[in-house]
């Protein structure tokens, strides 16, 4: 249902964007999909970590979406977003920073954490890298 989703809001998001299509699509479509990604591998694993056995199938998972354990994981992360990625620019802003330098600067760095974050789940395939990280 995410997949789908995101999916469906990328065919018709262009179509209203008119003259602006190329523009709502490049900046929209690798974040749209990258994001919903995101937010299903960490929601399977949130649901997960809250008592799930450890071979649950996608379909049991998904039925866990319309309960108060996914629903305050969503606030949390819908919340912390819209903090991050609106408002503390806003603020910055607010103190004298360009909206270029505020919006740019906040971006910057929420991709770092992001490749940081990336790179230390990637090491964790290896068993090796894996018990010396985690243990």
């Amino acid at each position: 249902a995410p997949a789908l989703v995101t999916l469906m809001t990328l065919v018709v998001m262009p179509f209203l964007a008119g003259e602006a299509f190329f523009l709502v699509w490049m900046l929209f479509s690798t974040h749209f999909f990258h994001s919903a990604q995101y937010l299903v591998v960490t929601t399977a694993y949130y649901l997960k970590e809250r008592g799930l056995p450890e071979n649950t199938s996608f379909w049991e998972i998904s039925r866990l979406l319309k309960t108060r354990t996914f629903a305050t994981y969503f606030a949390v992360v819908f919340i912390s977003g819209f903090i991050f990625s609106f408002m503390f620019p806003n603020f910055l802003t607010d103190q004298g920073a360009t909206k270029f330098l505020a919006f740019a600067g906040v971006y910057v760095f929420i991709n770092f954490h992001h490749f940081a974050v990336d790179s230390f789940i990637w090491k964790l395939r290896d068993p090796v890298l894996q018990k010396l990280l985690v243990a």
